[in-house]
């Protein structure tokens, strides 16, 4: 591949990856394969600098779609029996209604609002006692046998 033709294959591939975040879909518009970009990324220093920008700017992309469907919402067509139910204000059209994503929303709080996080409080106190044991697999149906010297502790 000349220089120049590198040049705008890469130049390709981060345009698409910093739409779309994927990588094999950038490749594949840029022509290349994949395993190029692995490469590009481990011995061109300026390359790595702007694939991690354009995997930056698809998740922006991403971030803000996401808050378009759980906020702005997204149209739906209405379907009844299996049918689109048109417009009633104009019968060429059909019928959309405006859908939102719960679940987006939900992530969305969780990830910038400490009170919608999921958090797990554990206190633990006292002494902790360990042994650790090695038990290898038996080949055969037999119960398994503790270890010799090795008694097992009622009390813990």
């Amino acid at each position: 591949m000349t220089d120049r033709a590198r040049a705008l294959a890469m130049t390709a591939f981060l345009a698409s990856f910093s739409q779309t975040g994927n990588l094999a879909a950038a490749a594949r518009t840029a022509n290349i394969d994949r395993s190029t970009v692995y490469t590009w990324r481990e011995t061109d220093p300026s390359f790595a600098a702007r694939y991690q920008l354009a995997e930056e700017e698809a998740a922006d992309y991403l971030r803000a779609a996401a808050f378009r469907r759980a906020v702005r919402g997204y149209p739906e067509f209405v379907v009844s029996m299996g049918r689109v139910v048109m417009d009633p204000n104009d019968a060429t059209q059909p019928l959309l209604q405006t859908r939102y994503s719960d679940a987006l929303l939900m992530a969305l709080l969780k990830a910038r609002v400490p009170e919608f996080r999921d958090t797990t409080k554990v206190e633990v106190s006292g002494t902790l006692r360990s042994e650790v044991v090695f038990v290898l697999p038996q080949l055969d149906d037999t119960p398994p046998e503790l270890p010799p010297g090795l008694v097992l502790d009622a009390e813990s």
